[in-house]
């Protein structure tokens, strides 16, 4: 009985398997191997793409197949994980440990909030201003200037913040072109025209 190459093969395989694992991970776990790996995964980006596309045209149903069998078998775990951390925070705790968590979420929404403030109130000053007409390149750089200013640029009044008084801050532009000119108080920005 002759035996085929790939018989043969085989059987050596069969008979020297852990010793051909071995070699395997110490050739893998080389850094020269790794390099020339990385080299190789560089150099055929394209005809690895290529290939990994016809593998998954020629085992796309297998390799859905799988993903569906990972997906659930994963979804029913996060069902159980989920289903446990519920009964765990809201189920099995006191009245009194359930108002404390409260007061924490609480408590980190507020300071989440106090953190982000400065960039709130400019994200809405900038829409007031583009609501209103106004055009400009660079909105931080006009921002910027707006807070900086502290003396009216025609009368040289202090400036207030606020929304209420004749020497409140204001943002002057043309309402024709929309073009900004100046940081006005009120009084001269409602003589301007």
């Amino acid at each position: 009985m002759t035996l085929t190459r790939a018989e043969v093969c085989k059987r050596y395989y069969e008979r020297h398997k852990e010793k051909i694992k071995q070699k395997t991970k110490e050739a893998t776990e080389n850094d020269l191997y790794k390099e020339r790996l990385e080299k190789y995964k560089e150099e055929n980006k394209e005809k690895i793409k290529e290939k990994n596309k016809e593998y998954y045209e020629l085992n796309k149903d297998t390799i859905n197949e799988k993903n569906m069998e990972r997906y659930y078998k994963n979804h029913q775990e996060s069902l159980v994980r989920n289903r446990l951390s519920y009964h765990k925070n809201k189920v099995l705790k006191t009245p009194e440990e359930k108002a404390e968590t409260k007061r924490l979420q609480q408590e980190k929404v507020k300071e989440r909030r106090e953190a982000n403030k400065p960039n709130v109130i400019k994200s809405n000053r900038v829409k007031k201003w583009k609501s209103r007409g106004v055009i400009c390149e660079d909105w931080n750089v006009l921002y910027d200037k707006y807070i900086n200013t502290t003396n009216c640029e025609m009368c040289d009044v202090e400036l207030i913040e606020g929304n209420f008084g004749a020497n409140k801050k204001c943002l002057d532009h043309d309402h024709k072109t929309g073009e900004f000119r100046n940081v006005l108080c009120n009084t001269c920005n409602c003589r301007r025209l």
